[in-house]
């Protein structure tokens, strides 16, 4: 999945859209790392995010990168 957008309720909720930035394989399972954006408002529709992306109109948050990733068999 190279992006994602997703709704949360949490401190009062918002929106906010993920692009996938490597993908990593390890044992069969891919994992991914992501820069997490958000917009301006926090009102803003869910189904706009891709759309404010592309234009560049989201605010980068973070980064979440997996490192060390090890799949221990159960």
């Amino acid at each position: 999945m190279d992006f994602l957008a997703y709704q949360y309720a949490t401190d009062g909720g918002g929106v906010r859209f993920r692009e996938a930035t490597a993908r990593t394989e390890a044992s069969g399972m891919v994992f991914q790392n992501y820069k997490n954006f958000k917009p301006e408002e926090k009102s803003t529709p869910l189904d706009s995010l891709p759309s404010l992306w592309e234009k560049e109109e989201l605010i980068l948050l973070s980064e979440i990168n997996n490192t060390a990733i090890q799949v221990i068999p159960r």
